[in-house]
């Protein structure tokens, strides 16, 4: 008999928990900011570094990370030349 009501209750929560998670939506803040290299257009998330300079300062350029990662992999390269 205890084994039925706890198992009952058991259930109950774990619906209800999933109910709530259900209704739970997550939002990001971003800007869409131009790749002063490649020209695409790509994400600054709330929370990173580039999306803090971006705010505090609209007028910098900026790279996206695929063209950051490779002009710091050429900067490594000169600077073994």
């Amino acid at each position: 008999m205890f084994r039925s009501i706890l198992e009952n209750w058991l259930q109950s929560s774990i619906n209800q928990l999933k109910s709530n998670v259900s209704h739970r939506r997550i939002t990001m803040i971003y800007y869409e900011v131009l790749c002063n290299s490649c020209k695409k257009i790509f994400r600054v998330y709330e929370g990173s570094l580039k999306y803090k300079q971006f705010k505090e300062r609209k007028s910098r350029t900026f790279c996206c990370d695929d063209c950051g990662h490779k002009i710091r992999i050429e900067a490594i390269k000169n600077f073994f030349r």
